[in-house]
């Protein structure tokens, strides 16, 4: 498990350290990254590049009170100004969901996030998701 969160990890610190080299007169877009502990569970987004247009979406549950038993599941889905979005969450490893090239507009967005634990109950949160003009 601690190979896991060292990954986990390292993977946050990329994300977060990622700059894109722009014209001059555009603006850097930065990750947006947010947690939310939910029954003793740490829910974790990051969303990249945090502009508008093609946005990957990073999922990473850490439930220590599971011991070694993983999340079975997750499910997203984003919402702005009455437009829905359903997420498609690929499982990517360990406690660990992506989904890429999600097309977002600017704007306030809001994601709605489910996992189910490997005993069948779920976690459910929400993050407010901030779109920043085009990337």
């Amino acid at each position: 498990m601690g190979i896991a969160v060292s990954a986990v990890v390292a993977i946050v610190i990329l994300a977060v350290g990622l700059v894109r080299y722009l014209d001059d007169d555009e603006a850097v877009a930065e990750p947006f990254e947010a947690s939310r502990v939910v029954d003793d569970a740490i829910v974790r987004v990051v969303a990249t590049p945090g502009a508008a247009g093609p946005t990957d979406l990073h999922l990473y549950v850490e439930d220590p009170a599971a011991g070694l038993e993983e999340p079975t599941d997750a499910r997203a889905e984003l919402t702005l100004e009455g437009d829905v979005v359903d997420v498609e969450l690929i499982d990517s490893g360990v406690a660990h969901w992506l989904a890429e090239d999600i097309d977002l507009r600017a704007g306030a967005w809001t994601l709605e996030v489910s996992v189910t634990r490997a005993d069948g109950t779920d976690i459910e949160t929400t993050f407010a998701i901030p779109i920043g003009g085009t990337s």
